[in-house]
Parts: C-alpha cells; sequence; structure tokens
C-alpha cells in the first residue's frame, strides 16, 4: 500500500515524536526534518513493529513500485 505522508496521522517511534505532514522528527535534544523517502521507509516499518518487512514490500509502498537498487534502500535505512 503507497504512503501518503500528508494523510499519515503523528506517531511515536522510540523516544521521538514524528509528524509526517511537516516532517519534523522531534527528540530529546533536538529536531530534525526527514526527507520524504526517508520518512516513507520509517512509516512503513512503524506500521508492522515487530515484523519482517521485505525490501519488495518496501519499494511497493515507498517508492510505489518503481525499480530501485538495493543501496536506495541501505541508504534510506542509514539514514534513519
Amino acid at each position: 500500500m503507497a504512503i501518503d505522508l500528508e494523510s499519515e496521522p503523528p506517531l511515536r517511534v522510540g523516544g521521538a515524536a514524528i509528524d509526517p505532514v511537516s516532517r519534523q522528527a522531534k527528540y530529546a535534544g533536538g529536531q530534525e526534518r526527514l526527507q520524504p523517502q526517508t520518512l516513507k521507509v520509517l512509516v512503513a516499518l512503524a506500521r508492522r513493529r515487530n515484523e519482517v518487512v521485505t525490501r519488495s514490500e518496501l519499494v511497493d509502498g515507498c517508492w510505489d513500485g518503481k525499480i530501485i537498487g538495493d543501496d536506495v534502500i541501505n541508504r534510506s535505512i542509514l539514514m534513519l
């Protein structure tokens, strides 16, 4: 299922409060604005906490099924 950041509700991940609409992540010690694709990956993983999310599912939900390399997914996860 494709992720639309404009319609995602705020969420908490660890000690961070994430607002998908503004792309702001607030945590103890600061805040940061996340890149849209990185935030989509975070939302996809947070939706399925404690479950395995395949690369194929990430591609479908975060990149609308476009063909991308593993390095793009790896980079997004590394940024998180």
